[in-house]
């Protein structure tokens, strides 16, 4: 009888985490899918614009970050929480008809390893309802960002 009840357990751990595992992938799917509405990729860059700047961008990677679910995030139907974040190693900007000089990319978190969300490119996730929605976080640079062609990219 012990050992039905450790299997049992077991089991339905492994099926919990297997659910965690798949949602998560799901979630990165769906930030991967919007930050593609605001990233273009040309050659080994990415480009994206903000007003009249073209931005370019180098060793793009996304992070998810997720949030716990309280009991009243399950009542009220949400059933994934967090953040997708844009990265950089290097960026610079066309602006008034030239390049600018490369810098750091954008970072979540600053030399210290604290996160800073507004000097961040960053969009909530969320799951509520069995509907996806991804969102750019409010007065964060995210909000400013639109896709830019290829052939729009000024040569380098």
């Amino acid at each position: 009888m012990r050992k039905l009840r450790y299997f049992v357990s077991l089991n339905l751990l492994l099926f919990i985490i297997g659910c965690q595992i798949g949602i998560e992938r799901e979630a990165q799917a769906k930030a991967e899918q919007f930050w593609d509405t605001k990233i273009t990729k040309c050659g080994d860059s990415h480009f994206t614009r903000s007003d009249k700047e073209i931005i370019e961008l180098k060793g793009v990677s996304y992070e998810l970050l997720t949030e716990p679910i309280s009991q009243s995030d399950e009542l009220n139907g949400i059933e994934f929480n967090g953040t997708t974040i844009l990265t950089a190693t290097s960026r610079r900007v066309y602006s008034r008809n030239h390049w600018g000089a490369w810098g750091d990319g954008p970072k979540y978190k600053d030399e210290m390893g604290i996160y800073s969300p507004y000097n961040s490119v960053i969009a909530s996730v969320m799951k509520k309802n069995g509907q996806w929605t991804v969102e750019s976080a409010w007065m964060t640079p995210s909000t400013l960002l639109s896709k830019v062609s290829c052939d729009a990219v000024p040569s380098r």
